[in-house]
């Protein structure tokens, strides 16, 4: 009896020892797999994205289809993870990221909700790092167009024509006519134009002749339309050189249809500039005229013009450029004296 208590006894012994094993081995894995869940939550890292300066001023003529108005982020990582995240003021921290390599892009949008700008990084993130990017940013690729409008005094021009300058930032040029829409007006909408910073320049001709233009810069941006307008104000005719070749000369002038004024004023400015100047103060006359004499006024080539004064008030100047709408009856002086 002793002996088979003994064998149970022993047996006893043995089974507690091997669940005491199993127990030790099962709580082991468990802390184990504890460990590999906190590995795993170890494996992450923090992302803060900057976009970099934009240079708003290149915007040329047309800022506002230019400014930022919402950034969207996205980046794809290890094992297909993703993320998407939209900002305000172009940046952003994305916490938790999976570490290993990451491939970022962010996309500008205007205020229109037109994508103008674009960037894209590669990244590696490590566990447990916080990690700074500043990105790039390009214009987005594609065409956008430009709207041309122009006008001016349809008085001042006779046969007018209307012509347009690209000149892309590679140096490639590209014409473009006008079209006449009504008088003194002219439209024009050129399309597909590669995205990029050209630069522009607008001619007024007038029987052959230019006589208003313009040129600037414009960045032209995949999607958008950049408007372009001008009023051309002051007309620079060609005009009908005058010669003079004496030390003075006499000009005359049709008096007003109605009223009497108390004296005119006679005006002069350089050929080809838009400042007038005071010259002197005329009697009225029934024919008026006036003679200048080279002690009030240097040899030189000039444009002169003329106002009635009544009461103090004096009317709006009549030149001897802008009288009517033929160039040829335009006229300036070219004083080169005895």
């Amino acid at each position: 009896m002793s002996s088979k208590r003994k064998n149970l006894s022993a047996r006893g012994r043995t089974g507690r020892c091997l669940g005491t094993m199993l127990l030790i081995a099962y709580a082991a894995l468990w802390l184990s797999g504890c460990f590999m869940v906190l590995g795993e939550l170890r494996r992450t890292g923090e992302l803060s994205i900057n976009v970099g300066v934009i240079e708003s001023e290149r915007a040329g003529v047309n800022p506002a289809s230019f400014l930022p108005d919402s950034y969207l982020f996205t980046g794809t990582g290890p094992d297909g993870k993703t993320f998407s995240i939209t900002s305000a003021d172009g940046s952003v921290t994305v916490p938790a990221l999976v570490a290993g390599v990451w491939v970022v892009q962010v996309t500008v949008f205007n205020s229109d909700g037109v994508a103008v700008l674009t960037g894209e990084s590669t990244v590696t993130v490590e566990p447990d790092s916080e990690l700074s990017l500043t990105m790039e940013l390009d214009v987005v690729e594609g065409a956008g167009s430009l709207q041309l409008d122009l006008g001016w005094n349809p008085a001042h021009t006779v046969t007018p024509y209307a012509e347009l300058q690209l000149v892309s930032a590679d140096g490639e040029s590209a014409a473009y006519a006008i079209p006449i829409q009504s008088p003194g007006s002219a439209t024009r909408l050129v399309s597909d134009i590669p995205a990029g910073v050209y630069t522009y320049s607008v001619v007024l001709l007038d029987s052959g002749q230019p006589v208003m233009g313009r040129a600037d810069t414009v960045r032209i941006l995949a999607g958008v339309t950049a408007v372009v307008s001008y009023e051309f104000s002051e007309i620079n005719k060609a005009g009908l050189a005058v010669p003079v070749s004496a030390s003075e000369f006499t000009i005359a002038w049709n008096p007003p249809f109605t009223g009497s004024p108390e004296y005119y004023r006679l005006h002069y400015r350089e050929h080809g500039s838009y400042t007038w100047h005071a010259l002197v103060d005329a009697p009225a006359q029934p024919e008026p005229s006036f003679t200048i004499t080279d002690a009030m006024l240097a040899y030189g080539t000039y444009e002169l013009a003329v106002s009635s004064v009544s009461g103090g008030t004096e009317s709006a100047l009549h030149s001897s450029m802008s009288d009517d709408a033929e160039p040829g009856s335009g006229w300036y002086v070219v004083w080169t004296g005895p």
